[in-house]
């Protein structure tokens, strides 16, 4: 299944250096090496993928804590 642009995941945990993501609009999971999250990225934050990668969404993650 390809992501959609701008697609948005969870981060759920981080065991091993693979961070465990789910998306929010679909529910499907994925494994996300952690060198290409953001910097700082941590279990509960909220990412969005698009064509260059991974962003932090700072207000998503803020509204669901």
């Amino acid at each position: 299944m390809a992501n959609l642009p701008n697609t948005a995941y969870t981060i759920d945990r981080i065991e091993d250096g693979v961070a465990l993501c789910e998306c929010l609009q679909t529910d499907a999971r994925i494994s996300v090496d952690v060198k290409y999250l953001p910097p700082n990225a941590k279990e509960g934050d909220i990412i969005l993928q698009d064509e260059d990668g991974f962003v932090l969404d700072v207000d998503q993650t803020t509204n669901r804590k």
